[in-house]
């Protein structure tokens, strides 16, 4: 029901507005030309970043106001007056259980997100919500990389670790994977991936709520794929919630997760991973670590997708987001490799 209306209302143009604004900075300044281009010319930057993401809703809103309505509704999940709603004719999502009621404003429960041809369900940003489930940018990020790495291949059996709401996974076997397994230990998360395949129109999945390290699985998958928590200890502060907290220095769950997924992996299988590394200096903290793991492996590479600065004085650190791709038939060797700089994350929508 919900799909529908929203293809109907061409929901999926508000993927061109950026979302995530920060603060003022030279390399924001030549980003914001990128921005311009991408919103006139209407392709997807949604988790872009942007000094001015209410300039674009503003231009939106006289633009198409039913849309900037949409925006507002579903994936900011602002309260509006019921009065506002009567244009949009949602009479039957609004008895449909998709709302929540107070002092005649409502609410969606559930946030909808635009990816390529598919849409996800999440929760609001709201971490109150007991086994908060959400979709963040390097969702896409990994989704956009790994479709891109794997071009037209198809797979067998894909895996996907730490699955959160399914979205990458979902993305992968409507294109390129016969057979979906996704895995998460957030049964919140998982409730939403079944919603999100059945939504989708998605066939021949199993989303499966279970810790991935106790996980007893005969068989390999031949495409590997995950996204796991990576913020570091100082990052997270002293909540420390499962779907962030990824180690004291942060990468400590990838280097875990690389190892069980390889024991899974098949003999000419894929693994793609993304992660953040931290930075002491110019060291890599996660590459200095990664020598061993991976030494019997064919063809690795490991590449900068982009870089953040925490820059707290009693921090202030480097970390740049990395992709690692191991190929068990590819060109042997360890690869590094850069692409994009600060703040680049946008480029890639």
């Amino acid at each position: 029901m919900l799909r529908e209306f929203l293809t109907r209302q061409r929901y999926e143009r508000i993927g061109t507005i950026p979302l995530r604004a920060y603060p003022l900075s030279v390399f924001l300044l030549v980003n914001e030309i990128f921005n311009l281009g991408r919103f006139v010319t209407g392709r997807r930057n949604l988790f872009g970043v942007s000094l001015f993401p209410a300039l674009y809703e503003s231009i939106t809103r006289v633009r198409d106001f039913r849309l900037s309505q949409l925006y507002d509704i579903f994936l900011k999940n602002k309260r509006v007056h019921r009065r506002e709603l009567r244009g949009l004719k949602l009479d039957q999502l609004l008895s449909g259980g998709f709302f929540l009621s107070a002092d005649d404003r409502v609410s969606s429960v559930v946030r909808v997100v635009p990816y390529r041809d598919s849409l996800f369900l999440t929760d609001p940003w709201d971490r109150s919500i007991e086994q908060f489930a959400y979709l963040s940018y390097d969702s896409f990020i990994a989704c956009d990389l790994v479709i891109q790495e794997i071009g037209t291949a198809s797979f067998e059996r894909c895996l996907d670790v730490c699955c959160g709401v399914g979205a990458i996974g979902i993305a992968l076997a409507r294109h390129n994977a016969k057979h979906l397994w996704g895995i998460d230990i957030n049964g919140r998360a998982i409730d939403y991936a079944e919603s999100n395949a059945e939504m989708n129109d998605l066939e021949n999945y199993h989303f499966l709520k279970a810790d991935f390290f106790a996980w007893e699985h005969r068989g390999t998958f031949d495409l590997i794929v995950a996204n796991p928590p990576f913020l570091d200890a100082d990052s997270c502060g002293p909540q420390r919630p499962v779907d962030s907290y990824g180690g004291r220095e942060g990468f400590e769950f990838s280097l875990r997760l690389i190892r069980k997924a390889l024991d899974h992996l098949a003999e000419n299988g894929e693994f793609h991973l993304i992660t953040r590394a931290p930075f002491t200096g110019k060291k890599d903290l996660l590459l200095d670590r990664l020598g061993g793991l991976l030494k019997n492996e064919t063809s690795v590479s490991y590449t900068y997708l982009s870089s953040s600065i925490d820059s707290r004085k009693e921090i202030h650190r480097l970390f740049k987001l990395v992709h690692i791709a191991i190929k068990r038939e590819g060109n042997p060797g360890f690869r590094v490799r850069s692409k994009g700089k600060i703040f680049a994350l946008s480029h890639v929508f």
